[in-house]
């Protein structure tokens, strides 16, 4: 979200970002639950294992907030703020293993809602961050009252368009589904699905009933127009007893669709690479002794492969962001990442083609570069650039130029020659290329931006690792 700029979908307030910090505005027929949910034990209980964000009330006054400069009408009747998360990320730029967890940290937190009399109104992607690899929910405005007597979800068949479906798609045939949301906001309908299923594969249980049976008995729009005063209530006892069963059921269908990892290209470049052990050694020391000197507290890694160095950023204690444009490849560093301390967000980006700003007014979600700009100390582009140069065609200069706007500090550059195993693999009929790659032009590239503050050469492998310090 652009500075400044408020979300507008949800007719209960408003969020945005104001000088780096995160508000919501609530309006008066909302302000009284909400200020309760906040408050309340198990909202609390909640921030506290990490499910929710944390969020308190503030003075509007003291905000310094221009209310000209944000789409609001009148004084909101309750300001909260949240908690920031280090850096936003978008389901179109997650792994299905992130889809997955956020998808089940949706299911989790609508069970422990039902338990204390409330439920999520709306269920999907957007209402969740990652902070490092764990999946945190942002919207608060999201939990509400569970009316009596109801057992129906009413965000059930979003549920199933934003979470079940692309997951089912990934297990059937593969890629990602970062591309869904690229191209669909609210997800995927079942004859969307439909249509890129076998008919042998249309008969399996999640497809036949989540996919198959909606698209032939016509049911989707209809389930999309049932509003919850239109649904049939049951005696209160009874939807306690049967609004958890739905939800487990669904939890049941998301269980049977777990990505499973499959080899692509690059997914196992590590055991195929030509590094010796010792060349090896020097790499992940340069690295370590390059960020000891910076201190960063955050680091970008930059075709990060297996998640090998953004690793060592973290053990030095920075919070890593790690982008490789093959999913396979981001869901292996989130599994390897997943329940340990190490904050490790990696996303599905393609520094050549990063993401664009979308929705209304290109203000509903932000540019990666954007994002980006500025928000790291420190980055790694390590066996990568020569894939910017070759397989991209991106001028050596503008790589540094691009770098330059999203440190602080430095970052370590490896150079690749032209005889390399690895850059004689992608550079095809693009030789015309190899005397504009060669050493000196790369140090002349970097030297408008960054000064060398230590370079290390690769034993056996003719390739040069340099410390780049921003001028």
């Amino acid at each position: 979200m652009i500075e400044g700029a408020a979300s507008f979908r949800d007719p209960d307030g408003v969020c945005f970002l104001w000088r780096r910090r995160v508000f919501r505005f609530v309006r008066a027929h909302a302000a009284t639950a909400v200020r309760n949910l906040i408050g309340s034990p198990h909202f609390q209980r909640w921030v506290s294992n990490g499910w929710v964000v944390r969020t308190w009330e503030v003075d509007l006054k003291e905000t310094g907030i221009d209310l000209s400069e944000i789409a609001w009408e009148g004084v909101p009747a309750l300001v909260l703020e949240q908690e920031r998360i280090p850096f936003v990320s978008y389901a179109h730029e997650w792994c299905p293993e992130m889809l997955y967890s956020a998808a089940e940290r949706t299911l989790e937190l609508q069970l422990s809602a039902l338990a204390e009399g409330l439920m999520l109104k709306d269920a999907t992607p957007s209402n969740i961050l990652f902070r490092g690899n764990e999946p945190v929910f942002v919207d608060v405005l999201s939990l509400v009252r569970r009316p009596l007597g109801m057992v129906v979800w009413p965000a059930y068949a979003q549920f199933v368009r934003t979470f079940l479906l692309p997951l089912l798609l990934h297990r059937r045939r593969g890629g990602g589904v970062h591309e869904v949301f690229l191209c669909h906001r609210d997800g995927l309908e079942p004859e969307d699905a439909y249509d890129c299923l076998s008919w042998t594969e249309r008969f399996l249980p999640a497809s036949l009933r989540y996919v198959s049976l909606p698209t032939w008995l016509g049911s989707t729009k209809a389930a999309q127009g049932s509003a919850p005063s239109r649904v049939r209530l049951e005696p209160e006892e009874r939807a306690k007893e049967l609004a958890p069963m739905l939800i487990e059921g669904l939890r049941q269908s998301l269980r049977s669709l777990r990505p499973v990892q499959r080899q692509t290209a690059w997914s196992d470049y590590t055991s195929t690479s030509t590094y010796a052990r010792d060349a090896t050694r020097v790499k992940e020391q340069f690295v370590r002794d390059a960020l000891a000197g910076w201190q960063p507290h955050s680091v970008l890694d930059v075709g990060c492969n297996t998640g090998h160095y953004s690793m060592i950023a973290a053990a030095a204690g920075a919070a890593v962001v790690a982008l490789d444009y093959d999913p396979e490849v981001v869901n292996a560093v989130f599994r390897g990442t997943s329940g340990n301390a190490n904050s490790i967000l990696p996303l599905v980006v393609n520094l050549a083609w990063p993401s664009p700003a979308m929705g209304w007014n290109c203000a509903e979600t932000t540019s990666f570069l954007d994002r980006a700009t500025g928000a790291f100390d420190a980055a790694l582009l390590l066996a990568v650039i020569h894939h910017l140069t070759v397989t991209d065609g991106v001028p050596l200069a503008a790589v540094f130029r691009l770098l330059s706007r999203m440190v602080t500090k430095g970052a370590v550059a490896e150079y690749v020659p032209p005889d390399d195993p690895q850059f004689q693999r992608i550079v095809r009929n693009k030789e015309h290329l190899i005397p504009l790659l060669g050493q000196p032009e790369f140090e002349q590239a970097f030297s408008p931006w960054f000064f060398e503050s230590g370079r290390v050469a690769v034993p056996g492998s003719g390739r040069v690792l340099y410390a780049l310090s921003v001028r």
